[in-house]
């Protein structure tokens, strides 16, 4: 009873604290940093394709577990992530060849294709040949293919390089693209080695197939090239380092556009999550730059990386220079089935996130999510809970700070009351 005033506030500090506490319990629910609207609103029993932006991509942390798909009252709604599949179909068309051996000065060897087995029949397409040949023999050989119904009436259908070297690095590629086509007569004209001029090998095989990609409507990106550089100790060599703009997304090719028809180009591509590296290997081998546009494109499995690195290795070691590098990915969708009605939002971009259920992706059939409306996705913007649980926090640490400064002053009072007590 003689000393009221720290008994007051001994107790003033130990509510502010308990109520501290209190405020900062824990939910367990996953805090999510944005939320897109989704532009189209829906009734109970909907099915919609959501598509995703490349911003959701690159807002999320462990895509797709840290996605939820809510109403506007916060009730969660079944969605899974739709895959696409990227992945070419190749097929073989049967077929016969002969190989016509160089001849006189030009040295260009001949090898007929034709495919007996579709006389009766409608000739299947094609658009990719195979050219072996022994392992031993080094070469870089341009290779022309030509198509038509017979010998008599061919027209150019596509070109390439046949390449296998060690030096300046190790590359090989047997495989020619050109445009698809049903034609029944196909020739290709390889030509000598525009170095050395050797001649082709005498082929040990030769296969026709058709090429289809599982999914056209590829998006496409342009890759913003920060620098490029031209080793000195590496000639012939030139490196390119670009920014994706997005993290996370799922590119399935490249294209590079030349500003001159150049010769087969050995290539290693390389992923980093900084222009500074480290940079990780990705992709590698040659690209056949069109004879006509100079474009090449190749197929890459991309790991999601922002910023990435390519090394172009030049065979007649000229200057290889290019005007544009562009990417491609497939559209990713949520298929997402309403429980309510009016408007709905993604939240995506947690540090803490629980796996979303799969049940919806066995309880529709394929059929009702390949006529399932699309739906895009209005801006960006915060979400309004995690800045409001942000504020939350602030007035926690704040009732903290009060509470210990409360019971710090207690302190203080009571050692000079003793101190007086004692003098």
């Amino acid at each position: 009873m003689r000393y009221p005033f720290p008994s007051r506030l001994t107790w003033a500090g130990l509510l502010l604290m308990a109520v501290a506490i209190d405020a900062s319990g824990d939910t367990n629910e996953p805090m999510f940093a944005w939320r897109y609207r989704i532009a189209t609103d829906f009734r109970p029993g909907d099915i919609r394709r959501v598509l995703l932006s490349p911003d959701v991509l690159s807002d999320a942390r462990f895509f797709p577990a840290d996605l939820r798909v809510r109403d506007g009252e916060g009730m969660d709604w079944p969605f899974y992530h739709l895959v696409p599949d990227t992945a070419p179909q190749v097929k073989t068309v049967r077929s016969r060849y002969r190989v016509v051996p160089p001849s006189g000065t030009s040295g260009v060897m001949r090898v007929e294709v034709t495919f007996p087995w579709y006389a009766s029949e409608d000739m299947p397409p094609h658009n990719r040949v195979l050219i072996d040949w022994p392992e031993s023999n080094e070469v870089l050989h341009l290779a022309e293919v030509s198509v038509g119904e017979h010998l008599q009436a061919l027209h150019r259908q596509g070109d390439g390089y046949l390449v296998s070297r060690r030096d300046p690095v190790r590359v090989s590629n047997r495989v020619i693209d050109y445009a698809e086509t049903t034609s029944r007569t196909l020739v290709v004209e390889i030509h000598p080695d525009a170095a050395t001029r050797s001649r082709f090998p005498f082929p040990d095989a030769v296969e026709i197939y058709h090429q289809q990609p599982a999914m056209s409507s590829n998006q496409v990106l342009a890759v913003k090239i920060i620098e490029v550089r031209r080793p000195p100790d590496r000639a012939g060599t030139l490196s390119l380092i670009g920014d994706i703009g997005y993290s996370n997304l799922p590119l399935n090719a490249f294209t590079l556009d030349l500003d001159h028809a150049a010769s087969a180009i050995p290539f290693s591509l390389y992923g980093g999550a900084s222009t500074l590296g480290p940079w990780r290997w990705v992709a590698g081998g040659v690209l056949q730059p069109s004879l006509e546009s100079g474009e090449a494109d190749f197929a890459v499995h991309w790991p999601g990386y922002r910023f990435l690195k390519m090394d172009l290795v030049h065979f007649d070691l000229n200057d290889l220079a290019f005007e544009a590098l562009n990417a491609f990915w497939a559209p990713q969708f949520l298929v997402v089935e309403a429980l309510s009605d009016g408007p709905a939002y993604l939240f995506v971009g947690s540090d803490s996130y629980m796996l979303p259920g799969q049940a919806l992706k066995y309880r529709i059939s394929p059929e009702q999510v390949a006529s399932a409306e699309i739906a895009g996705l209005r801006k960006r913007e915060p979400n309004p809970m995690r800045i409001a649980d942000r504020l939350y926090s602030y007035r926690a640490a704040l009732l903290m700070t009060l509470g210990l400064l409360t019971l710090l002053l207690f302190a203080l009072v009571a050692l000079k009351s003793l101190r007086s007590r004692a003098g």
